[in-house]
Parts: structure tokens; sequence; C-alpha cells
């Protein structure tokens, strides 16, 4: 189960870095620039 919710997060991570931008966006604009933390799955 662990195993398969890692992927699941992995998957999600990979799309997220693949977002397309809108024209004139700021780069780091997704998730304050890597401010965001979120809690750990369990």
């Amino acid at each position: 189960m662990a195993q398969m919710l890692a992927e699941r997060r992995a998957a999600r991570l990979q799309e997220a870095r693949l977002a397309l931008k809108f024209e004139g966006e700021a780069k780091g604009m997704c998730c304050a620039a890597g401010k965001i933390k979120l809690p750990q799955l369990e």
C-alpha cells in the first residue's frame, strides 16, 4: 500500500513539473517557488 501511494505521489510531482505556464508568468509562481510544504501522506 505504501509503495502504491509513493508511486502515485511521484507521478503527481512529475505532472506538476510538466505543467504549462501562462505567458508572462513569473518563474517560481507554482507553489511559491518551493516555499509551500505539504505534509507527508501516511
